[in-house]
């Protein structure tokens, strides 16, 4: 679905080049100090922006197809891995791997209208920043570079619909008490939340 809606994105040439943009000076800051030293030259890291980092290039959209596709399995298996462990340690409970798979799935399909929103507020917004978080409604202009503003545009209902979609299934299947849960659910998102704000790496949720 991220694929699909990428590809609509590129199909609009405002936010197509707002992308470009965006992607091109991540590339920049990638590879400045390589041009800084004289590793390569400025020429050579526009053919290698050219070539992959382009949205609409053949190397783009096999690499993030690829890495979309990928992503999303080790996102499903991996959050489900730290959930049993989570069952065993501070539950005190072990449940069948595969059934915890598939309470963490119906997060990963609520991602997927979660995308499928995005994508049309983008539309609407003329903004590829735009999502259905707190931000959307108090932030007239997002900026990436602002930590308040990434936080807020973390906040949305679908984060939300989430974490009690995860929480009332861990709680059935751990057999605990559904507020116990929801709470230990919501400070292990809190904790993700601002390691992945402060670090910049993001691997969902």
């Amino acid at each position: 679905m991220a694929v699909v809606t990428g590809q609509l994105l590129l199909a609009n040439p405002s936010l197509s080049f707002q992308l470009e943009e965006t992607i091109r000076k991540q590339f920049d800051e990638v590879l400045q100090e390589s041009i800084a030293k004289g590793g390569i030259t400025q020429e050579q890291a526009d053919e290698q922006f050219e070539k992959f980092g382009k949205p609409g290039a053949p190397f783009f959209t096999l690499l993030s197809t690829g890495g979309v596709l990928l992503g999303s399995l080790v996102s499903l298996f991996a959050i489900s891995l730290f959930c049993l462990l989570l069952g065993k340690s501070a539950m005190g409970t072990t449940v069948p791997y595969l059934k915890i798979v598939e309470v963490v799935g119906l997060t990963l399909l609520i991602d997927m209208l979660g995308q499928v929103v995005t994508a049309a507020l983008m539309f609407l917004t003329d903004s590829i920043h735009a999502s259905p978080g707190a931000a959307l409604f108090l932030v007239p202009n997002i900026d990436l570079e602002n930590k308040g503003h990434v936080a807020l545009s973390k906040v949305d209902v679908f984060t939300v619909w989430k974490i009690w979609i995860l929480s009332t299934g861990l709680s059935k299947l751990f057999r605990r008490d559904f507020p116990k849960v929801m709470v230990l659910v919501l400070s292990l998102w809190v904790l993700w939340s601002l390691f992945s704000i402060f670090t910049g790496f993001s691997a969902g949720g």
